[in-house]
């Protein structure tokens, strides 16, 4: 009997060794195939591939909406601007001072007639040291209170942002990187009415006629609220600048 069991031991030792021979045997060409077929598919590259458009600026999300101020410190930002800038990264924009109950620093224009809470962190002073260091341009991005645009309460939202202005030049105005302003309210034909409550000419008030009441107010500053010519940038000229 104990023969017996010796001698299937010895078999399944000897199948299992075989068997194990086998698979490694025959795992070896699909190893080796495997990696030729990704050296030739690196091939399809094509020689330009790496010389397309360069995007020279980006967007800077003050957090206090999305993540209520769970947000970097002066350290991480640093490292963060410093990364931009060596890929080639000349511009930020801030994509909005605030949104709703949050901002992005302690606004009085905000905080006396606003219901909102009281930033722990300045952002936008962070943002502009920042962009002083890493010789940047910047651009202050517009309060968006989440609900006088929606409600049609156009001219309202505009002379919040108006009196955020001038706050927001007499704070900050001092930075050399500080050089214009973005419009985080979006028109569209649901926004058609505006005309009705910002301007005296009849017909729709399109996205042309709403930069020219910001413009207008913040000409009164010197000549970096134009950005080179031009105190409200879109998007797509932030990207091409």
């Amino acid at each position: 009997m104990d023969g017996r069991r010796n001698f299937l031991k010895t078999a399944f030792a000897t199948c299992s060794l075989l068997a194990g021979s086998k698979l490694l045997t025959a795992c070896t060409p699909i190893k080796r195939a495997a990696s030729e077929e990704e050296e030739t598919f690196e091939t399809f590259a094509t020689p330009n591939a790496l010389k397309g458009m360069p995007i020279k600026a980006t967007f800077l999300d003050e957090i206090s909406w999305d993540i209520p101020h769970q947000n970097w410190g002066t350290k991480e930002w640093d490292k963060d601007f410093k990364a931009m800038k060596k890929m080639g990264i000349n511009t930020v924009v801030l994509i909005r001072a605030g949104l709703g109950k949050w901002i992005a620093s302690p606004f009085q224009c905000l905080l006396g007639k606003e219901d909102v809470y009281y930033p722990p962190v300045d952002l936008v002073e962070m943002f502009l040291t920042l962009a002083d260091k890493y010789d940047m341009a910047f651009y202050f991005g517009m309060y968006d209170s989440g609900k006088y645009w929606q409600e049609g309460l156009f001219q309202k939202e505009i002379d919040l942002n108006m009196a955020l202005i001038d706050e927001v030049w007499k704070k900050y105005g001092h930075h050399k990187s500080f050089q214009g302003w973005y419009l985080s309210q979006e028109i569209s034909r649901r926004t058609k009415n505006i005309s009705s409550q910002t301007d005296n000419r009849k017909g729709p008030f399109d996205d042309s006629r709403f930069h020219v009441f910001i413009s207008r107010h913040s000409k009164v500053f010197d000549d970096r609220s134009f950005g080179h010519g031009e105190s409200i940038i879109s998007a797509l000229e932030m990207i091409m600048a």
